[in-house]
């Protein structure tokens, strides 16, 4: 398993992904960033407060670092790219959080794999210039649900879907703990 891999005495940096605009709360594409705040909040982390260097919303704590990217999702990369120089921090400890239409709800799925058409991924790509980091796809698709991704993710979820994601918080927040 990848968890022994990872370097535990440097900085780790774990990014929420989303989309900046208070009009996508509750949106697939935001759970990234909501995952995070959940994180921040069940650690006890300081209040997020702005970083203008890396533009993207800071908590730290010891040698874990969380940014949520004050960007929209398909330019994410620039925040995630400056975060990294500004804390020097190395690749094995970078872990990005982010929605997956391709996964059902409640799943989710830790890999270091290719972007399967994600925009925020790809960005991150692009601005990195590597692509291999820790990634924790939160599934945000019901079975029934035959809409195509981009239809999907910037529209709420009913309360429902939305309730059983967060339901599963829990879940994802041990497997980060065996990360960090």
């Amino acid at each position: 398993m990848f968890f022994n891999l990872f370097q535990k005495n440097n900085k780790t940096i774990i990014f929420g992904l989303g989309n900046k605009d208070k009009e996508y709360e509750k949106t697939p594409h935001n759970i990234g960033k909501e995952f995070l705040i959940y994180f921040q909040e069940k650690e006890s982390f300081p209040a997020f407060s702005l970083n203008k260097n890396i533009n993207g919303y800071v908590s730290q704590k010891d040698n874990i670092i969380l940014v949520i990217p004050n960007t929209y999702m398909n330019i994410s990369g620039i925040c995630v790219a400056k975060a990294i120089k500004y804390f020097k921090t190395k690749k094995e400890n970078i872990i990005v959080i982010h929605d997956d239409a391709d996964l059902f709800i409640p799943n989710f799925k830790i890999s270091n794999t290719q972007s399967a058409g994600h925009k925020g991924i790809e960005s991150i790509f692009k601005n990195l210039k590597f692509k291999d980091f820790y990634r924790i796809r939160i599934g945000v698709r019901k079975e029934y649900q035959r809409e195509k991704a981009l239809d999907l993710v910037l529209k709420k979820f009913t309360t429902e879907n939305y309730t059983e994601v967060v339901n599963n918080f829990d879940n994802i927040y041990s497997k980060i703990k065996e990360l960090i």
